[in-house]
């Protein structure tokens, strides 16, 4: 049957933008300059007190947009935790659903930043061993290779942890159970 994520986890992210959004409006008001500018020998007023609430009324804007759009993935994420598998539907524009048996995962964690444990969160990963699931980043330094999670999940600190559990018993069972 499917679940929805926990209220906390639309706080969390709620919150989470909004300080992104903070942080970048705090980074442009201290960008523009509140004095007067010297061009080619000529006093160039900036008058920063009417670009201020110009940027003000963008980052609002900008935080209201992403919030409609986080409220409304929220909404529409659901997941379920059955016998044998655990799959997730995800989306706005373009659904998304993944399901992952238990047997097929090669490893399970569950990661908290400072703002998911002021929530009570933990975000759980399951990989697998898919090469779809393999990024490869070229960079000047040489190549590096990131293994992305198969599924994603911010679900209350408790639940993620057993679920964790749930996964790992099942990669090692399959691993005993294994012919060598």
């Amino acid at each position: 049957m499917p679940q929805k994520l926990p209220v906390r986890v639309l706080a969390y992210w709620l919150v989470k933008d909004a300080l992104i959004v903070l942080a970048v409006y705090l980074l442009l008001n201290w960008l523009v300059p509140g004095s007067d500018l010297t061009v080619n020998g000529e006093v160039v007023s900036t008058n920063a007190a009417n670009v201020l609430p110009i940027i003000a009324a963008v980052a609002l804007v900008c935080y209201l947009v992403l919030a409609a759009y986080r409220s409304l993935y929220f909404a529409l994420f659901t997941f379920s935790v059955e016998n044998t598998l655990v799959s997730t539907n995800k989306g706005v524009i373009v659904r998304s659903h993944k399901s992952v048996q238990y047997e097929e995962a090669e490893n399970a964690e569950v990661t908290r930043g400072p703002l998911q444990m002021l929530f009570g969160l933990g975000n759980l990963r399951v990989y697998t061993a898919s090469p779809a699931q393999l990024l490869i980043v070229q960079s000047k330094n040489g190549s590096r290779t990131i293994h992305r999670p198969d599924v994603n999940l911010i679900l209350m600190r408790e639940d993620a942890m057993a679920l964790r559990e749930h996964f790992n018993v099942a990669v090692n069972r399959v691993a005993v159970v294994a012919p060598k």
